[in-house]
């Protein structure tokens, strides 16, 4: 190989590190991103059936309240 090619190559390997870097942040991000929005789903989830709970509790209270009058 002649010095060119071999100073090519060295310069390409001395970006392989960020590129690595680079790749394994965005992995990073997206896998935060995905993680951030599978919880808020959750969350509205759990939110929607204590909602419905409360309100059916509140229902019943109410009806056996109107029953006993």
């Amino acid at each position: 190989m002649t010095s060119l090619q071999q100073n090519w190559y060295r310069k390409l390997l001395s970006y392989f590190p960020i590129f690595l870097i680079t790749i394994t942040l965005i992995v990073f991000l997206l896998s935060f991103i995905m993680f951030n929005k599978a919880s808020r789903e959750e969350a509205a989830k759990a939110n929607g059936i204590s909602t419905r709970f409360i309100m059916e509790d509140l229902d019943r209270s109410t009806h056996a309240i109107e029953m006993t009058c």
